[in-house]
C-alpha cells in the first residue's frame, strides 16, 4: 500500500505488520502545501522574482538574488553546515521557474521533491512513525512538513477543538522582518504528506527548516542532522513549551514524551516547532 497514491517521486509503503486503521480515515494524502478554506488563495500567487544570471554561473554568483542570503547547497546538493546550525537562524531560499538558470542548478533541492526511499511503521508506544530505507546523508534533504496553510483564526479553532489526547499537528513558523512577525500555520491533520508521520525526539536526527521556492508561502522542509542508517527511525523536535507554562506538569495539555533519549523533556511540547528566523 503506497500511501502516497502515487503523488511522489518513490512509493511510501506502509510496513509488514503495520494495522491500516492506524491511519485516520480522514486523512488524504497531499504532497505539498495546499490552502486551508478561508485562507487567502492569492497568497500562492504571489510570486519571488527569479534571478538572471547566465545558466553556467548561476550557483557560485553570490550576487545571485536568489542565494543573497548566502550559498545554502553545497555542489552536490546537501544542506550546508552553517545551514544546520539552529543558532544561525538562516533564510533559505532556491531558484526558480522565474529564474534564468538550469534545472540542474545546485540552488534547485527541494523543489525536486522526495528521492529517499521511507516506510511508515508501528512503533512501541509511540504510534506510527517512519523509518529510511537507505542512507541519508548529513545536510540531505528529506521531505516537507506538507498540509493545508491555515489563518491565524482557523489555526486557533483547530488548536481549541483538540480533545484530551490528541495530537497537535499545527505548525508555526514565526518570521521576524524589518515590518513586523510574519506567522505561517501548516496543518497536515487531515490533508498532508508522509512528515505528518515523523515523531518527536528530543535529540533528533532532522532539522527542520523554512524554505521559499516559487512563492512568499514557505516550504517547510526536514533535513539530515547528520548520517542516518537504513532501517533508523527519523525524528525531529518539535518545538517548545508555552512561555506561561505550568503545563509539563499539566498532564490535561501534554502528552509523555517516548523518545527514550539522555536529555529527554518527558513531555511533548506545547507548541508544534516555533521556529525564529531573523530576516
Amino acid at each position: 500500500m503506497d500511501i502516497t497514491n502515487g503523488c511522489e517521486n518513490v512509493a511510501i509503503f506502509l510496513a509488514d505488520g503495520c494495522r491500516t486503521e492506524l491511519l485516520d480515515r480522514n486523512f488524504t494524502y497531499v504532497p505539498c502545501n495546499i490552502p486551508s478554506s478561508g485562507f487567502d488563495e492569492d497568497l500562492f500567487e504571489v510570486s519571488i522574482d527569479g534571478c538572471t544570471c547566465p545558466v553556467e554561473t548561476c550557483a557560485p554568483n553570490t550576487s545571485c538574488v536568489c542565494v543573497k542570503y548566502g550559498l545554502n547547497y553545497t555542489p552536490d546538493g546537501l544542506l550546508t553546515d552553517e545551514g544546520l546550525t539552529p543558532s544561525n537562524n538562516i533564510v533559505l531560499q532556491e531558484c526558480n521557474s522565474n529564474c534564468t538558470c538550469s534545472e540542474d542548478c545546485p540552488t534547485r533541492v527541494v523543489q525536486k521533491g522526495i528521492k529517499i526511499r521511507m516506510e511508515v511503521f508501528e512503533t512501541v508506544g509511540k504510534g506510527l512513525g517512519v523509518k529510511v530505507l537507505e542512507t541519508v546523508r548529513k545536510g540531505q534533504f528529506l521531505c516537507e512538513y506538507a498540509g493545508e496553510v491555515l489563518s491565524k483564526a482557523e489555526a486557533r479553532k483547530r488548536i481549541d477543538n483538540m480533545k484530551y489526547g490528541d495530537m497537535n499537528f499545527v505548525f508555526i513558523i514565526r518570521e521576524y522582518t524589518p515590518s513586523g512577525v510574519l506567522c505561517t500555520y501548516i496543518d497536515p491533520r487531515f490533508k498532508g504528506n508522509v512528515g505528518r508521520f515523523i515523531n518527536h525526539a528530543c535529540e533528533p536526527n532532522l532539522a527542520v527548516l523554512p524554505v521559499r521556492i516559487q512563492t512568499v508561502i514557505p516550504h517547510l522542509c526536514l533535513f539530515a542532522l547528520r548520517d542516518i542508517s537504513p532501517g533508523e527511525e527519523v525524528t525531529y523536535h518539535y518545538g517548545q513549551f508555552e512561555p506561561d507554562d505550568s503545563s509539563r506538569m499539566n498532564m490535561k495539555k501534554t502528552k509523555p514524551c517516548m523518545c527514550k533519549s539522555k536529555h529527554c523533556m518527558w513531555f511533548l511540547p506545547t507548541v508544534s516547532c516555533d521556529i525564529n528566523i531573523n530576516i
